[in-house]
C-alpha cells in the first residue's frame, strides 16, 4: 500500500485547505483516467474471423478476435455438423483440441437454463485457435455428435456426457469414460450437484 502523501510544513489553514482540495482533484482525475483505460479494450484482427463471417452468415454469430491467435463464435446447435465439416474440409482446421461442457446455472450474465458445449479447433499448419460455443437448453441437453468428422471427439463427448449429462446424438458408444456405470445420472460437474465438496461455492 502506497504511503499517504503528507502536506508540506508551514502551511496556513487556508493553504492547507487549498492543498487538500488540489490533491483530492488529482486523485479524482487519476481514478477517472484509470477507469477509462480499463474500458478501452484492445482490438485484434485475424483473417479467419473475416472468412467465417463471409462463409457462415446464418450458422455463426458473435464472431470475435479475442487475441491475435484466438477467434471465437457462437454456433447454432442444429448446424454443428454442417459447420464442423466445413471447418475441417474448407478451412483446414484438422485438429479438434477438445469438447467440453459449461453449466451456465450460476454464470454471471448467462441464461441459467442452459448448458454450453464448447469446441476448440486448430490446424497443424496454423497456430490460430477457434473456439465455438453451442448453447443448448438445460431441460433437454442434446446436440449431434461430431465423431464422424473428428474421430477423437469420441472421448471428449463421452467425458462431457458422464459429467454434465449432455447427450451427443449419433455417438456409437455414449457410455462412461471415467465414472462407474452406476454413477451415470448424477452429473457431478453440474452446478446443482448436491454432493459437490463445497456446496456454498457459487463460483464453481
Amino acid at each position: 500500500m502506497a504511503e499517504k502523501e503528507k502536506p508540506p510544513k508551514g502551511l496556513s489553514k487556508e493553504e492547507l485547505k487549498e492543498w487538500a482540495r488540489k490533491k483530492a482533484e488529482e486523485r479524482k482525475k487519476a481514478k477517472e483516467k484509470k477507469k477509462e483505460e480499463k474500458k478501452e479494450k484492445k482490438t485484434y484482427t485475424n483473417p479467419l474471423a473475416d472468412k467465417l463471417k463471409a462463409r457462415f452468415k446464418d450458422e455463426l454469430s458473435d464472431i470475435s478476435v479475442d487475441d491475435p491467435l484466438r477467434v471465437s463464435a457462437i454456433v447454432k446447435p442444429s448446424k454443428i455438423k454442417e459447420v464442423m465439416r466445413a471447418l475441417k474440409e474448407e478451412f483446414g482446421l484438422d485438429h479438434l483440441m477438445d469438447v467440453s461442457g459449461v453449466d451456465a446455472l450460476k454464470l454471471p450474465g448467462a441464461d441459467p437454463n442452459t448448458f454450453w458445449v464448447v469446441y476448440h479447433l486448430t490446424s497443424y499448419d496454423n497456430p490460430t485457435i477457434l473456439t465455438l460455443k453451442a448453447i443448448i437448453p438445460r431441460d433437454n441437453p442434446q446436440i449431434d455428435s461430431i465423431i464422424d468428422i473428428y474421430w477423437n471427439a469420441n472421448w471428449y463427448e463421452r467425458e462431457t456426457f458422464e459429467f454434465f449429462g449432455i447427450v451427443f446424438n449419433g455417438h456409437p458408444k455414449l457410455k462412461a469414460l471415467f465414472l462407474e456405470d452406476e454413477d451415470i445420472g448424477e452429473w457431478p460437474l453440474r452446478k446443482d450437484y448436491p454432493r459437490y465438496p463445497n456446496p456454498n461455492n457459487t463460483q464453481r
